[in-house]
């Protein structure tokens, strides 16, 4: 669905973050408690967007994994907070496959989520613009990145985002750029980053990379907050 999102009048746009909240793992009470929790947040910060950057699932475990992807989004669906969902290493073990869970979500009316094109690695790379509140054109592009599940047995441990995807991402930054100039602001929200460090010209690492060691631009001020194991809460400034 297209929602349309914009910097409020101050000059502010808040991204509240999730990562890693791992529910569906058996254990009703913590996964209330981590439900209330981004239910906490939500409401107390009252973000622009709510990205859930993988892991919501605890995995294998997850008897009904569409229907426990539907119950963590509702958190945001139910206060009409927009948001975006990109998947991570566990995320598909609980029987479904990553388009089965985006179709899962498809319906939800705040959902910005997107498979993204079919010919590259994973299934959720995106881009969100985000507008200026008085300018014309996006004044940040939100680039969301599918790192995948399991690396090749010959590597072993988890996936991470492969070289086809670095490509698309400086195909459509170069794209962008060309068609709204360099005003607008690229912030990269993956859950693991390149194998290879220097992949995208910026610190990163095999397997759990955290989203902030992606941010191109000083103009990103992280706050770190217990949701899950890590949680960002990223305030855009306009310049």
């Amino acid at each position: 669905m297209s929602i349309p999102l914009q910097f409020r009048p101050d000059g502010t746009f808040t991204i509240a973050q999730f990562t890693d909240l791992h529910v569906g793992g058996g254990k009703a009470e913590l996964d209330a408690r981590t439900l209330a929790l981004t239910e906490l947040i939500i409401e107390t910060e009252r973000p622009d967007l709510a990205v859930y950057s993988g892991d919501m699932l605890y995995g294998k475990e997850t008897a009904e994994p569409v229907a426990t992807l539907r119950r963590i989004v509702e958190v945001a669906e139910r206060r009409e907070v927009p948001f975006a969902v990109i998947f991570g290493n566990h995320d598909a073990e609980g029987g479904a496959t990553s388009e089965e869970l985006l179709e899962g979500i498809a319906s939800c009316r705040m959902s910005l989520a997107e498979a993204g094109p079919a010919d590259i690695h994973g299934v959720g790379n995106y881009v969100i613009a985000v507008k200026a509140s008085s300018l014309e054109g996006p004044a940040a592009l939100l680039y969301l990145f599918d790192s995948g599940d399991m690396a090749p047995a010959s590597v072993g441990g988890y996936a991470w985002i492969r070289p086809d995807q670095v490509d698309w991402y400086r195909r459509e930054s170069n794209r962008l750029r060309q068609r709204h100039g360099a005003f607008a602001k690229p912030v990269l929200l993956p859950h693991s980053g390149p194998r290879v460090q220097g992949d995208l010209g910026i610190r990163a690492g095999r397997g759990h990379s955290s989203g902030s060691r992606m941010l191109p631009s000083p103009e990103q001020r992280v706050l770190r907050r217990g949701a899950g194991e890590r949680r960002y809460d990223r305030r855009l400034r306009r310049p």
